[in-house]
């Protein structure tokens, strides 16, 4: 399932509770962002959106499905072969 934007923007008027959704063709999977902190670009105060630490938790049930066959490399690790016709690829 394809989630979210691209990653490039996101609507306006965002809250630091809110969760962000995404979809990278580069890990083949869409992906959550969660706040991390506030800051300041040029003057304008803004939130920052942040890839969670347990993105590549596969025990999480979010995560199921991202495992070949059920095999997992390990958590922090995630294989993207398929995604590239089987060229060994992983993402950390």
């Amino acid at each position: 399932m394809i989630n979210g934007t691209d990653g490039s923007f996101f609507p306006p008027f965002r809250t630091r509770d809110q969760i962000l959704y995404a979809f990278s063709p580069d890990m083949c999977r869409s992906y959550k962002l969660t706040y991390l902190r506030d800051n300041t670009v040029n003057n304008i105060k803004t939130y920052d959106f942040h890839l969670p630490k347990d993105i590549f938790n596969f025990s999480l049930a979010e995560n199921d499905g991202f495992c070949e066959m059920g095999h997992c490399i390990g958590n922090g690790v995630l294989n993207i072969s398929k995604c590239y016709g089987g060229v060994s690829g992983y993402v950390s």
